[in-house]
């Protein structure tokens, strides 16, 4: 299980660490509507990063 998790944190980062690229090119196109809804995302899975890493280690 706890390969399993591991495995779900690391595709989760990844698609923070995407999201954030994609943040960044609607920010340079001054195409803040697209931002806003990666900013979403981002948020999304940081939300889930934290709680898969209060799973992982509790403490």
């Amino acid at each position: 299980m706890n390969e399993e998790l591991n495995e779900l944190i690391a595709a989760y980062e990844d698609e923070r660490e995407e999201l954030t690229k994609c943040l960044n090119d609607c920010l340079e196109d001054f195409d803040y509507l697209g931002a806003h809804k990666f900013q979403q995302g981002i948020a999304m899975a940081n939300h889930q990063l934290l709680i898969l890493n209060s799973i992982k280690d509790p403490s």
